[in-house]
């Protein structure tokens, strides 16, 4: 798989590029049924023996397309947990509004229905996309700024929940301010373990 090392040689990254974005305009085109090696490689202008040298199947490929769109962020360290957890879901609220970003998802949670590679990358890829969150409200109650018995999975769920909703349920957009209010009200009370 392609994520291992990043390649240093110029026409490889180029190549590689190419690619990723191929396999991007394909998914939005045609979605992850209509995707094919022979597509991404006719619109990259790349053989297809140059995708399968970087990349094991075409589930690896959509999901490290997707992946490399923005890589995950790291945690803020300055700042409250409120103040660092506002940071990170302002930065998604804007990447859910970003057209090359956010109209993969829906391809992929379908393709993570039918396929168990899929299912198990795009896992792997969500996960490391709540890290960040995980690592500041985890820090945030060993700093006493949150009950020891704070549900991190939940608390994550309750803040990234209602912008997921309105990006493809209302498409309601987010207006200034709403995301740190979110954030104010989750983590007043966020949920407990039980």
């Amino acid at each position: 798989m392609e994520t291992e090392e990043a390649p240093t040689d110029p026409r490889v990254v180029r190549s590689r590029d190419k690619v990723l974005t191929a396999v991007r305009e394909q998914l939005a085109a045609r979605g992850y049924d209509g995707l094919t090696i022979e597509g991404v490689a006719d619109r990259a202008g790349v053989g297809k023996a140059t995708i399968y040298r970087h990349w094991d199947s075409k589930a690896q490929l959509v999901v490290d397309a997707a992946s490399h769109l923005r890589a995950a962020e790291a945690p803020p360290r300055e700042g409250t947990v409120v103040e660092r957890t506002t940071r990170l879901y302002e930065s998604l609220a804007w990447r859910l509004w970003d057209p090359s970003w956010s109209r993969h998802l829906p391809s992929l949670l379908d393709a993570a229905g039918r396929d168990p590679q899929v299912a198990m990358l795009f896992t792997a890829f969500i996960d490391g996309r709540r890290a960040p969150t995980a690592d500041v409200i985890r820090d945030g109650v060993a700093r006493g700024e949150l009950p020891e018995a704070t549900d991190v999975d939940a608390t994550i769920d309750q803040i990234a929940g209602p912008l997921f909703y309105r990006r493809y349920f209302s498409d309601r957009g987010v207006a200034d301010g709403e995301v740190a209010d979110l954030v104010r009200r989750v983590l007043a009370d966020p949920p407990l373990r039980r």
